[in-house]
């Protein structure tokens, strides 16, 4: 095993041994703390571990003190439930949702198909991460009459925890439908700590990385196969399903002149976060994009994401002020109809695809060179092409290649445009996604935890040293400066001098990722989390002055 990937395996232990003791000493919050930022660990760095049987019964027996003393009555979820033939509601557990990004997106598209099928649709938000949730969407789910009820970002996590767990105690779902982040310790310890808890529908959208919950899904739906037999060998879940990404976008037509692009030149295009393109031994996303325009002098290329400051970005643009001029940086854009109705072709993210991304383009009739990682095939396999689809590139090499075949070739990209929209149609449509889901919930009112999956259950591709190394490079986590945050952003049981002792460590560690982050967390380190939340909500404030200025 690298050495390295070692040494944060002993980290992760050393977080969760806190945990525990913690637990022991009666201090539930610190407890959580700590559980919070061990799950993170394993979430943002990949150290091959998938679950945590250990963390999830501590986060239990947590769960078990939070409810002690309470009405268990109240909290025994509609005991005569295995009799109920109808579901009439459904409660969606979320720990936030942004306007961009596939995550938010599928519980938008899941909250309009199911509204067909229940009475009562109640969505709670747990703010995990101790930030508010801003999404312009939610007023559209008032609108349509659904329960929105959001725990305090400000609030400690044990009266988190003791809210969410009334909420479900009042509303009595039939069905709770979860969207979770893999760290989120609020929503899985109350639904460890409900006895007969509500039927729980788990989405497994972070299926590459590790995440907490294993212990509460009756159902996990995936929405690719390859995700099934990673489920089944390293999470040991057998009871899930496949329900497919869908999309209703629709192109807009618009001039490359809008783009500031000649109309007779060609243009592809790439979406997803930045880190999806960073730091790979096989894989050089811009060199292989600036290649392409060295070769192509009337080709354009367009990039949605999330661009990092610009000293930052030079690093990666190429020298030539021409080659340079042909590659656009925008975004992030929270509505993508024209960049698809003007692009030519799609180009993947690589070494790591999106998903959602790959089902809008055939949605949008628009050909795509797809990614292949042969080394961790969670980053780039999705059932979203034809079987035979032969424009999947796995080297660099084959990138250029095919794109210029896209590019030489008008009457190609028009008849593999239109293809890919027939593939769609035929088993990506909101039609296909709605009859699928309907089909869970009847699944659930007879009894049956399995719906009929569509794995071919391959040989996996699954390199670990690979899979840490990306994820470690990507990632900016720091267990003390993850801890510190923690200890300042909500109402904290941490005394100041585990602030500081965090700050310290932080420092010694390197974990800040500026000098100024650096000098704004000795100050609230001083001041603690009253502090912290006060600084948080003058900052928040700020930038919604901001935004509404913009």
């Amino acid at each position: 095993m690298d050495v390295k990937l070692k040494k944060e395996l002993e980290n992760y232990n050393y977080l969760k041994s806190k945990a525990i003791a913690a637990f022991r000493e009666g201090k539930l919050e610190q407890a959580l703390d700590y559980a919070y930022v061990a799950a993170t660990y394993a979430w943002s760095v990949h150290l091959g571990i998938w679950y945590d049987e250990e963390l999830e019964y501590l986060l239990s027996k947590i769960g078990e003190c939070v409810n002690e003393g309470k009405d268990k009555f109240k909290y025994n979820l509609n005991k005569n439930q295995e009799k109920q033939k109808d579901v009439k509601s459904i409660a969606y557990v979320v720990s936030s949702l942004n306007d961009v990004g596939g995550h938010s997106e599928v519980l938008r598209q899941w909250v309009d198909i199911l509204s067909n099928f229940v009475n009562d649709q109640y969505l709670y938000i747990t703010n995990v991460s101790n930030l508010p949730t801003k999404y312009s969407y939610l007023n559209n789910f008032k609108n349509k009459g659904i329960t929105i009820k959001q725990l305090d970002h400000n609030d400690s996590y044990v009266d988190r925890i003791k809210e969410l767990i009334e909420y479900l105690g009042n509303d009595l779902p039939d069905i709770t439908i979860l969207f979770i982040n893999p760290n989120d310790v609020i929503a899985v310890t109350t639904l460890l700590t409900i006895p007969n808890k509500p039927y729980v529908i788990f989405f497994n959208h972070a299926d590459h990385v590790f995440w907490l919950g294993r212990n509460i899904v009756d159902l996990l739906v995936e929405w690719r196969s390859e995700s099934v037999k990673y489920s089944k060998k390293f999470r040991k879940i057998d009871k899930s399903c496949i329900v497919p990404l869908t999309t209703n976008i629709k192109p807009q037509k618009v001039s490359k002149t809008f783009y500031d692009i000649p109309e007779n030149s060609t243009l592809s295009i790439s979406v997803g976060n930045f880190y999806k393109v960073l730091r790979d031994p096989d894989w050089d996303f811009f060199k292989t994009i600036e290649e392409l325009l060295e070769k192509f002098p009337n080709h354009y290329h367009l990039f949605v994401t999330n661009p990092p400051p610009r000293n930052v970005l030079e690093k990666y643009l190429p020298a030539d002020p021409d080659t340079r001029q042909r590659l656009i940086i925008d975004g992030p854009l929270p509505h993508l109809e024209a960049v698809y109705g003007v692009a030519d072709f799609l180009i993947e993210t690589f070494p790591c695809a999106g998903g959602m991304v790959r089902v809008e383009a055939m949605a949008c009739g628009l050909p795509i060179i797809a990614i292949r990682n042969k080394k961790f095939s969670l980053l780039s396999e999705t059932d979203a092409l034809p079987p035979d689809y032969p424009f999947i590139a796995s080297t660099e090499k084959e990138v250029v290649r095919y794109s210029s075949e896209f590019i030489e070739n008008p009457e190609i990209r028009d008849q593999v445009g239109k293809w890919l929209y027939k593939y769609y149609k035929q088993k990506f449509s909101p039609e296909k996604v709605r009859e699928i889901l309907s089909s869970i919930i009847k699944n659930k009112i007879n009894g049956e935890n399995k719906v009929e999956m569509q794995s071919n259950f391959e040989e996996l591709s699954y390199n670990l040293e690979y899979a840490y190394s990306w994820s470690r490079k990507n990632s900016r986590f720091g267990p003390n400066r993850n801890l510190l945050f923690q200890s300042i952003l909500k109402q904290s049981a941490f005394s100041g001098r585990h602030r500081f002792k965090f700050y310290i460590e932080s420092i010694k560690n390197r974990e800040f990722i500026s000098k100024k982050e650096l000098v704004g967390s000795i100050v609230l380190a001083v001041v603690g989390w009253r502090g912290g939340i006060l600084c948080k909500s003058l900052v928040l404030k700020r930038r919604m002055k901001f935004n509404v200025k913009k």
